[in-house]
C-alpha cells in the first residue's frame, strides 16, 4: 500500500443525479504531493469517474469548507465534522497498474487484475443469439456510465477476456456496462459463459482479482474456472478452451 506521508489527500465530487433532493456524491483520493488540481481531475476523469471537482482535504481542513452542505451538515461547519460522512474507499491515484507479474512457481504464475473497487456494484447479464454469434450484455450498478468504455477498466477487461475465453471474441463497451460476442457456441456453451462473464465482471467491481495460469498454455488453470463455474458447465466449455 501507499505511504501516505507522501501524499495529499483531496475529496472528489461528482455531478448530483438531482442537486435539489439529492447530495452530490463523493469520494476520498490519494495522490503524490506534487499533483496540483488540474493533474487529479484529469486522471479521475481518464479512469472512468464522472468529476465536477476536487478539493485538496489539508486545505479544506484549514479554512473549513462550505460545501460541507453536499455531506448533510449545515453550511460553515468545520469540513471534519463531516468526515464521517465520506465513504470509506480512498482511490489512489496514479492506480493505473493493472498488471502485477509474479514469479513463476512450479510451472504457474500469478496475474494479479488491480483497479478501484466499487463494493456496492452489483452485476446482471443475458445473452441472446444473433445468427450464429451469441451476444452476452453485462450491465452494473453503481458504476460510472463509461466505466468500461476506457482507461483500467477496459484494459483489465481486455485481459480478462483474452484469458477466460476462447479466441474470436468481440468487445463493445455500453452504458454501465459491456457487450461480448462470441460465434459457434451451443446453448448450453451460452449459458455458461454468460455466467463465467458475470462472475468474473462482479469479482473485478468488487476488489482484486487474482488468478493462476499454466505456462503452457497460458490460461486460466481449470481450478481457477471453478471459482465462477460449476463442474458442469466447466465441462461444457472445455472444448472451446483446448
Amino acid at each position: 500500500m501507499c505511504k501516505l506521508r507522501r501524499y495529499e489527500i483531496w475529496v472528489a465530487y461528482a455531478p448530483p443525479p438531482d442537486p435539489i433532493d439529492h447530495p452530490e456524491p463523493f469520494l476520498r483520493v490519494a495522490a503524490p504531493a506534487d499533483w496540483g488540481y488540474d493533474r487529479v481531475l484529469n486522471t479521475l476523469l481518464e479512469k472512468g469517474y464522472e468529476v465536477s471537482f476536487v478539493l485538496d482535504l489539508p486545505q479544506a481542513l484549514k479554512n473549513g469548507l462550505a460545501e460541507a452542505r453536499f455531506c448533510g451538515v449545515p453550511i460553515g461547519e468545520r469540513f471534519m465534522k463531516a468526515w464521517d460522512y465520506i465513504p470509506s474507499l480512498i482511490v489512489f491515484l496514479p492506480s493505473g497498474r493493472v498488471i502485477t507479474p509474479r514469479r513463476v512457481s512450479r510451472g504457474y504464475s500469478k496475474r494479479v487484475i488491480s483497479v478501484p473497487a466499487y463494493p456496492r456494484a452489483i452485476t446482471s447479464a443475458y445473452h441472446y443469439a444473433d445468427g450464429e454469434w451469441r451476444v452476452f450484455t453485462i450491465l452494473a450498478t453503481d458504476v460510472p456510465n463509461d466505466l468500461f468504455e476506457k482507461g483500467a477498466y477496459r484494459d483489465a477487461l481486455g485481459v480478462i477476456l483474452e484469458d477466460f475465453l476462447p479466441r474470436g471474441w468481440l468487445y463493445t463497451p455500453i452504458k454501465r456496462g459491456f457487450e461480448v460476442e462470441l460465434g459457434g457456441l451451443t446453448k448450453t456453451q451460452a449459458h455458461a459463459v454468460c455466467r463465467l462473464l458475470r462472475e468474473l465482471t462482479q469479482k473485478l467491481l468488487r476488489g482484486v482479482l487474482t488468478y493462476r495460469r499454466g505456462t503452457t498454455p497460458r490460461r486460466p488453470l481449470p481450478q481457477e474456472y471453478l471459482r465462477f463455474l460449476t463442474q458442469e458447465e466447466l465441462q461444457a466449455i472445455q472444448p472451446l478452451l483446448d
